[in-house]
């Protein structure tokens, strides 16, 4: 009986230690399991790969589910974000989030057309654009106005603070230019028959006086011979 007892305890004695060893050993290698961190890195770009904001990075319990929020940048808009979503389970490796923008096309050109008393003969013209993107603009037609001045510059790269392109015209009456031509005209005619006249009247009082003088010269010389 006794011996049975001992061979009991002996046996249990074992199995503890066994069991002891075990916890030892998994409690440790749990417990780092658990607080093991992952890591998400969160980077702003525009859409040309190029860094609009600094990186931030959060961290979690590897196997614990993440989300990262699009933060708002001053002149640009949401374009995407790279990988398609921005939440997801921490994992061992470090993981990268790219939220991706596009710049807001908040930069304009103004361009105006005025009468040289400074109103308004055609609606405004706006042109709206990245800075640094290119534009460039022309003197529109206007009905009966021509084109005289323009104040700024017609063709450059759209900046901050934008731009005013003013082009100025002056009343133009295209009829009034035909009829002017035509009296032009009908003046320089009319100057020149006056003067082919002149000339016709001088011409016949030379060769009427001439005729004149040959006469008395023949009746000097009929007086003379008799």
């Amino acid at each position: 009986m006794k011996s049975n007892l001992v061979k009991i305890s002996t046996k249990s004695i074992v199995i503890m230690l066994c069991m002891t060893i075990l916890f030892g050993i998994i409690c440790p290698i749990a417990n780092y399991a658990e607080n093991r961190q992952g890591k998400v890195i969160v980077k702003y770009q525009d859409k040309d790969g190029n860094v609009i904001s600094e990186e931030e990075s959060i961290q979690g319990n590897i196997g614990d589910e993440y989300e990262v929020a699009r933060k708002n940048i001053e002149g640009y808009k949401a374009y995407g974000v790279t990988p398609k979503t921005s939440k997801g389970i921490y994992t061992e490796e470090d993981i990268e989030t790219i939220f991706v923008y596009q710049k807001v096309k908040d930069e304009e050109v103004v361009v105006k057309y005025i009468n040289q008393e400074g109103y308004y003969i055609r609606r405004d013209k706006t042109i709206t654009g990245y800075e640094g993107d290119p534009y460039e603009t022309i003197a529109e037609s206007v009905d009966g106005y021509k084109h005289v001045k323009t104040s700024g510059k017609e063709k450059g790269e759209i900046e901050k603070q934008g731009k005013e392109i003013i082009y100025t015209y002056k009343v133009y009456d295209k009829n009034s230019k035909t009829e002017w031509t035509t009296a032009k005209t009908l003046t320089v005619i009319v100057i020149i028959v006056a003067v082919l006249i002149v000339i016709f009247i001088v011409i016949a009082k030379v060769e009427r006086k001439g005729k004149s003088n040959n006469k008395v010269d023949e009746d000097n010389n009929k007086d003379s011979e008799e």
